[in-house]
């Protein structure tokens, strides 16, 4: 069981992450773009997950996936409305999602994880435009060529270095 202090150290790390994701939410939005969640709201959702993740470990299992039962229904419900103007993205009601994950998961002690995932996604959030430049420039051999490197890191290079060790074990997985 956390102590007070781990909890509210944790809590204020939660806190901070749903700030940083929420403040590059509202300020990435166009002026006329519906916006679901900003600023206040992802600290909150960030909160959320973190209170019932600590709730679920003091003996009230059931109130984490109520909880993100919840978050996940205001996000659909958030999109279906959107959805019917001409704004069809769905990144800011699944960044909601996550931000409640992320909260929950630094209530398991893994704040510096949790933290990482929250800067990653901000820092993905806020490259949209040189993103989509990227995507529009892009050759299909150049895709090409990503996805064989992809297959030679990820399918090859382990097949060739495999051990005779069962592949997984260094991730804790049992192989049957």
């Amino acid at each position: 069981m956390p102590t007070i202090l781990q909890i509210a150290q944790n809590g204020a790390m939660v806190l901070l992450m749903g700030l940083l994701i929420g403040l590059e939410r509202e300020h990435s939005r166009d002026a006329d773009e519906p916006l679901f969640a900003g600023f206040r709201t992802f600290p909150l959702i960030a909160l959320t997950g973190f209170l019932a993740a600590l709730m679920a470990g003091a003996g009230v299992p059931w109130l984490l996936p109520v909880a993100f039962a919840g978050v996940a229904a205001v996000a659909v419900t958030a999109y279906y409305i959107t959805a019917q103007s001409h704004h069809k993205g769905a990144t800011t009601e699944l960044v909601a999602i996550l931000t409640f994950v992320l909260g929950a998961l630094a209530a398991y002690d893994q704040v510096i994880p949790a933290a990482i995932f929250a800067v990653a996604t901000t820092l993905l959030l806020s490259l949209k435009a040189p993103m989509h430049q990227l995507a529009e420039k892009l050759q299909a051999e150049e895709m090409y060529a990503i996805l064989k490197f992809g297959i030679v890191t990820v399918i090859v290079l382990p097949l060739v270095t495999y051990t005779g060790e069962p592949l997984l074990a260094g991730w804790g997985v049992r192989v049957l």
